[in-house]
């Protein structure tokens, strides 16, 4: 089989949940019997994960420059064979029709929570990747249902849900978590991004009740001004901005955290849920969307969104007993998602796709 895998997702990110999922599938095709082509436009340096693969793969299929702001939703300019299957990181389609297109569907925030100009960009180019492909992978079954609903003309289509994996970089450290008489951090931490339906000032409002505690924020990118001063003034010395961190220190933050916190109205999958559970680390969360499927029974996913609701939670882990429960079935919950298993799932798929 022959599969270009498009990876413009390495210069639209700079981190992020499809960057992660892109990375492990490329790491792995990469390395399996297929010929597999990387398609490159520009630089991957600013990527945290883009950024390790280098020019020593053997196979890249260059694109012809042109501005990123243009090429993103064009389809790539570059060689490719009438046999082969494309694969996209970021809702772009072949050039030649004959070829076998494959999309993955993530999530539907623009859809939900974007308005104007950029969601009607956004909607158009994923609308038009999604009737091009000959096969549809979502990472979730809630993904599923959105996009039928979205799209009902679909039905017909070969669909496949396909979780995320885990990444193996996230465990419990030994030494850490086996220490019975060390007292349970005061950091709470927060992962990802900050828009707003992720409920960022929730978080906010959560821990400003709990003045034992400090919040600790990782990613989204830098701090705007309008969140410097609602930490100001609702955590005044009691959180810390972390930003982009290294997947190791990351997994050091899960297992030194009292728990996750992790508000958001709305997840395609949740990937900071699954890390924390294979770390360790107790995750608090909202039964929305996506989450229930990947914390299964081993999160404590609240239905009222409200700062006093989490709070309660959060509480309720100071309970040893209880929140040795909570890491207990968090840990066997991650067991169910692994990358490796994402991968051979993917590369049947196509095979199926091909073949059909």
């Amino acid at each position: 089989m022959i599969i270009y895998l498009d990876s413009i997702i390495f210069e639209l990110q700079t981190a992020g949940g499809i960057s992660s999922y892109w990375y492990e599938l490329v790491s792995r095709f990469i390395q399996s019997e297929h010929k597999v082509f990387l398609i490159k436009g520009g630089s991957w340096k600013r990527n945290i994960l883009g950024r390790e693969f280098n020019s020593e793969i053997e196979h890249l299929s260059f694109e012809i420059p042109i501005p990123l702001f243009l090429r993103r939703y064009l389809s790539p300019k570059c060689r490719m064979s009438d046999e082969a299957l494309f694969h996209s990181s970021y809702y772009r389609t072949p050039t030649k029709s004959l070829v076998t297109s494959v999309v993955t569907v993530h999530d539907f925030v623009y859809e939900y929570y974007r308005s104007g100009l950029p969601k009607i960009i956004h909607s158009f180019q994923k609308r038009r990747a999604i009737k091009k492909a000959r096969g549809i992978i979502c990472v979730s079954k809630n993904t599923k249902r959105d996009l039928l609903k979205l799209y009902p003309e679909l039905r017909k289509k070969k669909i496949v849900v396909i979780y995320n994996g885990i990444s193996d970089k996230f465990f419990p450290i030994k030494g850490l978590k086996e220490n019975k008489n060390r007292s349970p951090s005061k950091s709470i931490l927060y992962v990802g991004s900050r828009l707003k339906y992720k409920n960022f000032k929730l978080a906010v409002e959560t821990v400003k009740q709990l003045p034992e505690f400090e919040l600790v924020v990782v990613g989204g990118g830098d701090l705007k001004k309008d969140e410097k001063r609602l930490l100001e003034k609702a955590l005044a010395g009691r959180y810390r901005f972390m930003g982009y961190v290294s997947s190791s220190y990351l997994n050091t933050l899960y297992n030194l955290s009292f728990c996750l916190l992790y508000p958001s109205g709305y997840e395609g999958f949740g990937i900071p849920i699954g890390e924390a559970m294979k770390a360790g680390c107790p995750v608090v969360t909202a039964k929305s969307s996506a989450i229930p499927e990947v914390c299964g029974e081993a999160g404590i996913m609240i239905n009222s969104i409200s700062p006093e609701a989490f709070a309660s939670a959060i509480m309720s882990l100071k309970n040893r007993e209880y929140r040795k429960f909570i890491i207990e079935k968090g840990l066997k919950q991650a067991e169910k998602f692994s990358w490796d298993k994402c991968f051979q799932e993917t590369l049947k798929f196509y095979s199926y796709i091909s073949a059909n």
